[in-house]
């Protein structure tokens, strides 16, 4: 099973690690859903149906609340669940704080090589292609310094202009305001911007493994499990964080 997924938090405050998370936020494409499904029973058994925000018109993914999060967080490491983030150093961080008990067994379903972070992989191809430091701006058309936003990915790959639900005064700065409210009293904003997190790097993902051959001008762009590699391969791999990328498709 592959999935996308997202937190969202409190911001940022000093001597902190990471900040506190509020909700996280998970989606699966059309041939897991059912599977996904059945995982969110789980929780919902576990941690209670009131933590859970399902899949509604607007939405695939689901929310769940800090501490249903947990709950997840362990049986989706357990059950090596294929990840899909987009800054994935930020999104485990937070889980890994709210989960530490489970900080090694995260860590070695990492190194597993079940972790997909769309920024990471477009940063590779790029620099594979020369073109880390300036591109082509996929909203002007023109080249311009390089960018690896949420927003700038969206646009190249899905054609989808996202950059109003990241400015300031948008639903991204309320979560801390969210904390502890249950789902029902949200903003419908609020609830639509953290699912759309999770279910735009799924989306990319998979357009970024469409788009890139495996090898650009002898750069390695592969992003495969490791015992995929042979043994040359696996010593001399592209290695980000400690954590090898995954390669999948949706087929």
């Amino acid at each position: 099973m592959i999935l996308g997924i997202d937190t969202e938090t409190h911001r940022f405050r000093r001597g902190y690690m990471s900040p506190r998370l509020v909700v996280t936020s998970v989606a699966a494409p059309a041939q897991y859903r059912s599977d996904l499904d059945a995982l969110m029973r789980d929780v919902a058994t576990g941690a209670g149906e009131h933590r859970i925000h399902p899949p509604d018109e607007a939405s695939d993914a689901y929310l769940l609340d800090r501490f249903a999060s947990k709950f997840a967080w362990r049986l989706l490491i357990d059950a090596g669940v294929d990840m899909v983030f987009h800054n994935a150093s930020f999104d485990l961080r937070v889980l890994m704080n709210e989960v530490p008990h489970y900080t090694r067994k995260t860590q070695d379903h990492m190194e597993a090589g079940h972790v997909w972070c769309t920024q990471i992989r477009e940063k590779l191809a790029a620099n594979a292609k020369g073109r880390l430091k300036v591109q082509v701006n996929p909203f002007t058309g023109k080249p311009g310094i390089a960018n690896y936003k949420l927003s700038t990915l969206v646009m190249r790959y899905l054609d989808v202009d996202i950059r109003e639900s990241k400015k300031a005064g948008s639903a991204r700065l309320l979560y801390d305001q969210l904390d502890g409210v249950p789902f029902a009293d949200w903003p419908a904003s609020a609830i639509e911007y953290a699912k759309d997190d999770a279910i735009y790097p799924l989306s990319v993902a998979f357009e970024q493994e469409r788009s890139y051959p495996t090898e650009i001008a002898g750069f390695d762009t592969r992003a495969v499990a490791p015992e995929h590699y042979t043994p040359e391969e696996r010593r001399t791999s592209p290695d980000v964080n400690g954590s090898h990328l995954f390669r999948f498709t949706d087929e």
